[in-house]
C-alpha cells in the first residue's frame, strides 16, 4: 500500500492485521476533520478497533462496536468512512463492509474486467445503532484476482486543468498493469496520479 498525506498531519489510515494463519483483515478509511485533531482520533481509533477484534470474532459485531465507540467516545461530530475486509483464505473468500469508502474494485482474471462492489454500509459515527444499516458481503476470490481500495484522496485529486483524477483512470491503470504484483500496481497508480496533478498534493 501506499499511504501519502498532503499535509503533516491528517485522518486517513490503512491496518493489516493478522487474526490467524488463514485469516486477516484489512481496514482503510478517513476519520473527519484535518490536522491535529484528525489524526488523534484516527490514532485512538485504531488502536480501539485492535482492542475490539480482541472481544469479538463476530465481523458485523466488530463495525458495530466501532461505531458505538466513534459516536460516544470521540469528539462529536467525529465521523469515519472506509471499509472492513475480512480475507479466508482456508475458502478464499473476502467478506466487507464498505462504509462510506468511495469505491473498491475487483479485477477478475475470469472476466478480464474491473468491477466496483461497494456493499452496503454507512458512514460511521451518525447512526446510535448502525446494524440495520449495515450488512456484509462475500466475494469469492480466485488465482489472479485483485481487490483494489482507495480513499478520496486519491479520486478527488485535481489537475491544472481542474479535472478529477477519477474512478476511471484507476480502472485503466489496473487493466494495464494486472501481471505486476501489489507494490508495483500500486506504484503506477501513485506514479501516474502524480503525473496527472502536476504540482503538490492538495
Amino acid at each position: 500500500y501506499i499511504s501519502q498525506s498532503a499535509r503533516s498531519l491528517g485522518g486517513d489510515f490503512i491496518d493489516f492485521i493478522r487474526l490467524t494463519d488463514i485469516r486477516y483483515m484489512m481496514i482503510m478509511g478517513d476519520v473527519s476533520g484535518k490536522g491535529l485533531n484528525a489524526s488523534m482520533s484516527m490514532v485512538i481509533l485504531k488502536s480501539i478497533i485492535r482492542t475490539l477484534l480482541a472481544e469479538t470474532g463476530d465481523f458485523k459485531e466488530l463495525i458495530e462496536k466501532v461505531n458505538y465507540f466513534i459516536k460516544y467516545n470521540l469528539p462529536r461530530g467525529t465521523f469515519f468512512a472506509g471499509v472492513f475486509a475480512l480475507f479466508d483464505f482456508n475458502e478464499n473468500v473476502m467478506y466487507y463492509i464498505n462504509c462510506g469508502l468511495p469505491v473498491l474494485y475487483l479485477y477478475t482474471e475470469a472476466y478480464n474486467n474491473v468491477i466496483e462492489i461497494q456493499g452496503d454500509g454507512k458512514v460511521l459515527g451518525f447512526a446510535k445503532k448502525i446494524s440495520p444499516l449495515v450488512k456484509v458481503k462475500k466475494i469469492k476470490l480466485n488465482p489472479g484476482d485483485i481487490v483494489l481500495a482507495c480513499t478520496d484522496g486519491l479520486l478527488d485529486s485535481v489537475s491544472l486543468r481542474g479535472e478529477f483524477y477519477g474512478k476511471d483512470r484507476v480502472q485503466k491503470v489496473i487493466l494495464d498493469n494486472k501481471t505486476y504484483d501489489s507494490s508495483r500496481l500500486i506504484q503506477f497508480i501513485f506514479d501516474d496520479m502524480l503525473q496527472f496533478v502536476s504540482k503538490e498534493l492538495q
